[in-house]
């Protein structure tokens, strides 16, 4: 069985510092505290994340289109963002003076920027956020497609994390 390499915040974890990450950036929208933000409920690759520009943020249907650069071409995914993520980002483009490109920093800064104010590696956001999918009732086969893993080998991984019995859930159970 697949084993990141990172250590993951459990489920708990993840929801306090998300919303942590949340209240540091309606105080303070600047790219300190809304670039994590940002890494962790989008479930992105730093390399991603810094692609980012504001014609990819589609406020009416709350998503954002991420770049996916783990493919052989470069496509955009679609990642359900939530309402107060959309102000949250109005106000960090207003008082920072941000044109096209959301966040204008290196790759490395990016990393530390989360690293610092979470205590994670970022790439432990991508698997924390697909097992809280998991845990709030998507099924794996959006999670995989919202994450853009190209196979099911991490999806598996977070099913068996998250401790969901496959076998005893069934569709029919809503009709």
């Amino acid at each position: 069985m697949y084993e990141p390499k990172c250590r993951i915040p459990t489920i708990k974890e993840y929801e306090g510092i998300v919303r942590r990450l949340k209240e540091l950036s309606i105080r303070r929208p600047v790219i300190e505290h809304v670039f994590p933000l940002t890494v962790c409920i989008t479930g992105c690759r730093i390399s991603e994340c810094l692609l980012l520009s504001t014609t990819d943020i589609d406020e009416n249907n709350l998503v954002v289109y991420m770049p996916t650069l783990k493919h052989r071409s470069i496509h955009k995914r679609t990642i359900p963002i939530p309402g107060w993520y959309i102000a949250i980002l109005h106000q960090y483009i207003i008082m920072n003076g941000i044109g096209d490109k959301l966040f204008n920093i290196s790759r490395t800064q990016g990393w530390r920027y989360v690293k610092r104010i979470t205590g994670y590696n970022p790439h432990a956001f991508r698997h924390a956020l697909g097992m809280y999918m998991l845990f709030k009732g998507y099924d794996p086969e959006t999670v995989r497609r919202i994450l853009g893993h190209g196979s099911w080998r991490l999806v598996s991984y977070y099913v068996s994390r998250v401790g969901i019995d496959i076998s005893k859930r069934t569709p029919l159970e809503y009709i």
